[in-house]
C-alpha cells in the first residue's frame, strides 16, 4: 500500500506517491524494507528536504494564481547604486502600494509575488509576477521613480515552474488574496507504482518535475511529477 497526493494548481496538476515504510533503491526504484537501521537524518538533510519543499509549494500556489499573459517583472536599481537591503524592501512595498491603487482605479484586485535578489558583489534587484494589467507604460514609470528600469515580460505558458524556482530562492513574499491550493490525499492498495508516470487525455508532462527518490529525512520512498493541461 502507498499514498498518493494529488493538487490542482490552476492549469497543472501535481501527483505525489510515498510509501508509509522506510525504503531503499534498487535498480533506481525505491524498495520498501522490512528493517533498516534507524539513522537521524543530518542538518544538511534537513535543510535540502525544507528548500525542496519550498520550492514545490511556491511553484504550487504559482500556478493556480497566475498563467498566460499575465506580467513578469524584473525591477533593477541604476548603476553604481546599491540601496541597502532595508531601502530595497521599503522600495519594493511602496512600490507595490502604488500598484495596487492603479489596480483598484482600473477596476482590478492586484495579486503579486516577489523576491528580493542581492548578487555577489551587493547589487539589489526585485522580480514580480502580477496579475495582467493593461497599461505597462504606468507601471514602468512607478518604478521610475526610484531611479530604476522595469523589464517586463508576459508570462507565456501556464506552468510557471522555473520562474516561481527562481523566485523561491531568494526572499519571498506575496501578496495575501492568493489562492492556496491544497493536496488530496488516498490510499493504494498496490505494492508499487509504474516506473513511468502515466499521462492522461489531455494533459502532458513537465519532463523536469520527475523526481523518484528517498526522503532524506524520513527514509520513505516517492515519486513526484507535475502535469499540465493542453490548451
Amino acid at each position: 500500500m502507498y499514498i498518493r497526493g494529488e493538487c490542482v494548481a490552476g492549469k497543472t496538476k501535481e501527483i505525489y506517491k510515498r510509501f508509509r515504510q522506510q525504503c531503499e533503491m534498487k535498480n533506481g526504484k525505491p524498495v520498501r524494507c522490512q528493517r533498516r537501521k534507524k539513522t537521524n537524518p543530518t542538518a544538511e538533510d534537513v535543510q535540502k528536504y525544507n528548500a525542496i519543499i519550498r520550492e514545490r509549494k511556491v511553484i504550487r500556489k504559482a500556478n493556480a494564481n497566475f498563467g498566460k499573459g499575465d506580467l513578469y517583472l524584473t525591477l533593477t536599481y541604476p548603476r553604481g547604486s546599491r540601496p541597502t537591503p532595508e531601502r530595497a524592501r521599503k522600495n519594493l512595498k511602496n512600490f507595490q502600494d502604488c500598484l495596487r491603487r492603479r489596480y483598484r482605479k482600473a477596476g482590478q484586485e492586484l495579486k503579486w509575488m516577489a523576491c528580493t535578489e542581492i548578487g555577489s558583489r551587493g547589487g539589489i534587484h526585485h522580480h514580480m509576477l502580477l496579475n495582467q494589467y493593461d497599461n505597462l507604460r504606468e507601471i514602468s514609470e512607478l518604478w521610475e521613480r526610484y531611479g530604476g528600469y522595469a523589464h517586463i515580460q508576459f508570462v507565456r505558458g501556464n506552468n510557471l515552474a522555473k520562474l516561481a524556482s527562481y523566485i523561491s530562492k531568494n526572499e519571498y513574499s506575496c501578496s495575501r488574496n492568493l489562492v492556496d491550493p491544497k493536496e488530496k490525499t488516498r490510499k493504494v492498495k498496490a505494492n508499487s507504482w509504474k516506473e513511468n508516470p502515466v499521462i492522461p487525455d489531455g494533459w502532458m508532462l513537465d519532463k523536469d518535475s520527475v523526481v523518484t527518490g528517498i526522503n532524506p529525512v524520513t527514509g520513505h520512498g516517492y515519486q513526484f511529477y507535475r502535469l499540465v493541461q493542453i490548451e
